[in-house]
């Protein structure tokens, strides 16, 4: 968590050298960006519901903040024409044991996807590694005889209108061995607070 707002805050001093004679402007920078983040996440979430009920969307009535993300959904909504299936899904694999929730499951020229869209400063590769993992929770609970998700993509949403959708395809090996480094980690905590519990129950005895 200090990492994050450190870094937030320097980031929002290099756009905006001004926060430097403002201290606490500049404290308030990360918690800004994150809540700014948040409506952000919403409203996008909005425009894919919108979307799915086939009721039309005004980028030119959102606040300016959001205007240029929501010109480049419409611009990307306008060259795919998707089918909403549904958003929002929450995914759970039993055989792995992990559980998720992808953005959104569209088809796209008659062909099932799996799409999770991101409006930050780029597109990561561990972001292929947990699309991956969604759309194999998505197959293991597939009903008998519905379609099988074989594309996953991201969609990044850029604040200048622009997009880019990228097919991705991650490696699932890969991402079970993070989440064992991940298991790992946490069973060292638990066990580094559990002896730390102990010492200080020896200490209160003596």
């Amino acid at each position: 968590l200090i990492r994050w707002a450190t870094s937030a805050v320097f980031d929002a001093i290099c756009e905006d050298p001004g926060l430097l004679g403002n201290r606490e402007e500049a404290l308030r920078a990360p918690y800004a960006r994150r809540d700014a983040a948040a409506n952000l996440g919403k409203t996008v979430h909005s425009w894919i519901e919108a979307l799915k009920a086939g009721a039309p969307i005004d980028a030119s009535a959102l606040p300016e903040a959001q205007r240029g993300y929501g010109e480049a959904f419409l611009a990307w909504a306008k060259c795919y024409s998707p089918t909403i299936v549904s958003q929002e899904k929450t995914l759970y694999s039993e055989n792995y044991g992990y559980a998720g929730t992808v953005d959104m499951i569209a088809e796209i020229e008659g062909v099932p996807t799996m799409i999770d869209w991101k409006t930050g400063k780029g597109l990561y590769d561990e972001f292929a590694l947990q699309l991956e993992c969604y759309r194999r929770a998505y197959n293991e609970s597939n009903r008998e005889g519905d379609p099988l998700l074989l594309d996953t993509w991201l969609l990044h949403l850029k604040p200048d209108g622009n997009y880019e959708f990228r097919k991705v395809q991650g490696d699932f090996d890969v991402a079970m061995a993070v989440k064992k480094v991940w298991e790992w980690q946490q069973r060292m905590k638990e066990e580094a607070s559990a002896k730390k519990k102990e010492t200080k129950d020896t200490d209160a005895k003596e």
